[in-house]
């Protein structure tokens, strides 16, 4: 049983008093860890854990802690004996009865760097007292779910512990080991990461800007050799880190980097060579746009890694963003080769990381017109006229490729009955119908990806149930004025012709066959509100506790 779990719940529902210490629990950095007053290897023995809660009424908890054993084998730091000691836990750790599952025990749900603290780990501990002033005891007490490491970073934190370690961290960029090197490589960046793990729009967002760091300037050498080496999963955060302490000086490198065979570096190389305006290396920024944009789109290559992929498309997203920051329509033919990647990087809202929709909406802005999901034909197209006066080449670039500003129209309709809905409250069922505006085909996949739906007091997200089976052909090519239409269960406050009524349809699959490109992109259904609507008269269940 997860005790921490309900716990944690119940806590944030009685905001309890030391709610604003929880961040932090949640997030001590390594360095922190490192000073810990005790330091041991231990294990936890599947010892009996016991809750020890204080009730606010009968719905809240507004202090709560775990006690257990540890079995603690070797003492690195401080003044206690090895053996079966009492230790206590609060919110911001959890582990099951396995001893495995290790995590922050929050909404978040960070996971823990250990998949089972039942075997020997690196444990940092603090003395502490119960939240319980009956007893005056103190308890070695885990007050964080990245208390528990693994026993190959004792080098690591051993140096983190001493003063000088900015002298000494550069010693552990030779190990052996690629996990040593990525949390050295990790320390060297400090508490913001470079770019473009950093995003744009997170670095705008911190206030004040992280200073330099520059006592890490004579890191150089040992970070090209890493960056020189086959720790694949090190070589990317040495680039960024490397051209971020380096400036105009990485140049050389950088466009050495190019055509290196890991597709990540070549992305950081090439946002860095933006960034730095060096337009010598134009053509090859170029290749690595049109190679990315190629191996990442849908149907281009047969399973993979989903988690380099993932990491390929933000690199390509930050590109995009680099370029179209520069304000230079030089870079207009890399970006178009990024308009049929649909690689996904993650979402907030209708805000998709996806390199496809960046690029266009990059183009967007760089040259006002809105261009076709098709890279041969745009990159054609641009050759062509990219030369004219805007006004003559965006009107140039509508009679080659048509108007793709707003193409497709969607319109909402309720069918009904409300009814129960499997899961909680009611639902209804409505047609969506998709009409092509444009002057041209638009080839569009029969259903979305996914929806969100929002209304006066709540939304979802995610997929959806639809009665009607899936189509053996996915994609479908409107003809101006033709439209498709499919089913969907819907929240029926979006008819209810009061309040908020917001429905958007996310379509994010280009389809890789050649010869036709759909159309990719987020659409706001209209909500026509129906005249008729026939009430359920079955009792709708009721929804969980904790959505009451």
């Amino acid at each position: 049983m997860r005790y921490a779990g309900w716990i944690l719940c119940l806590l944030l529902l009685a905001v309890p008093r030391h709610a604003s210490a929880i961040w932090y629990i949640l997030h001590d950095s390594d360095p922190e860890l490192a000073v810990s007053p005790i330091v041991v290897v231990g294990y936890w023995p599947k010892a009996k854990r016991i809750p020890h809660v204080h009730w606010v009424g009968k719905n809240a908890i507004d202090h709560s802690e775990v006690r257990t054993q540890l079995r603690v084998l070797k003492v690195l730091h401080g003044d206690i004996r090895a053996g079966l000691l009492p230790i206590r836990y609060d919110v911001g750790v959890s582990w099951n009865d396995q001893g495995t599952c290790l995590n922050s025990d929050s909404s978040t749900e960070e996971i823990g760097d250990v998949d089972d603290v039942t075997k020997p780990n690196i444990w940092f501990l603090k003395w502490g007292k119960s939240w319980d002033k009956r007893d005056p005891r103190r308890t070695l007490t885990v007050y964080s779910y990245r208390c528990i490491q693994s026993r190959r970073f004792i080098p690591y934190y051993e140096i983190l512990r001493r003063p000088e370690r900015d002298r000494m961290i550069g010693r552990l960029l030779e190990s052996r080991d690629s996990k040593i090197v990525y949390r050295s490589l990790d320390y060297v960046c400090g508490p913001t990461l470079p770019w473009p793990f950093t995003s744009f729009r997170t670095k705008q967002e911190l206030r004040p800007t992280p200073p330099q760091r520059p006592q890490f300037i004579g890191l150089m050498l040992r970070l090209g050799r890493v960056i020189d080496g086959r720790m694949l999963d090190c070589r990317p955060l040495a680039t960024a880190l490397f051209s971020n302490l380096s400036g105009q000086s990485a140049v050389p490198r950088l466009c050495d980097l190019l055509k290196d065979p890991q597709p990540e570096v070549q992305l950081i190389a090439a946002g860095y060579l933006v960034q730095l305006g060096n337009l010598s290396s134009l053509a090859g920024i170029e290749q690595v746009c049109h190679t990315a944009g190629t191996l990442n789109r849908s149907g281009a290559t047969a399973g993979g890694d989903d988690e380099r992929r993932w990491r390929e498309s933000r690199f390509s997203c930050e590109l995009i963003k680099a370029m179209e920051r520069s304000q230079d329509l030089r870079y207009v033919p890399a970006l178009i080769g990024f308009l049929e990647d649909d690689s996904f990087g993650g979402a907030v809202d209708e805000d998709i990381e996806m390199p496809t929709l960046y690029a266009r909406d990059a183009l967007d802005r760089l040259t006002g017109y809105r261009f076709p999901p098709d890279v041969e034909s745009s990159l054609k197209a641009w050759r062509r006229v990219g030369s004219l006066a805007a006004d003559q080449r965006n009107e140039r670039l509508r009679s080659l490729l048509g108007d793709w500003r707003d193409p497709l129209q969607a319109v909402a309709v309720e069918l009904g009955p409300v009814q129960p809905s499997p899961d909680f409250g009611t639902r209804t069922l409505g047609e969506i119908r998709v009409t092509n505006n444009s002057t041209q085909a638009v080839a569009i996949a029969k259903r979305p990806t996914s929806f969100s739906q929002r209304w006066e007091h709540g939304s979802s997200s995610g997929g959806f149930d639809s009665p009607d089976r899936v189509a053996e052909e996915p994609f479908i090519t409107l003809r101006p004025g033709e439209a498709t239409s499919f089913r969907a269960y819907l929240i029926p406050e979006l008819f209810s012709g009061s309040g908020r009524a917001e429905l958007y349809l996310k379509y994010l699959k280009v389809d890789p066959r050649r010869g036709r490109k759909a159309w990719v992109g987020v659409l706001r259904a209209k909500i026509s509100l129906a005249k008729d609507r026939k009430p359920s008269t079955a009792s709708p269940p009721e929804a969980p506790p904790c959505l009451q």
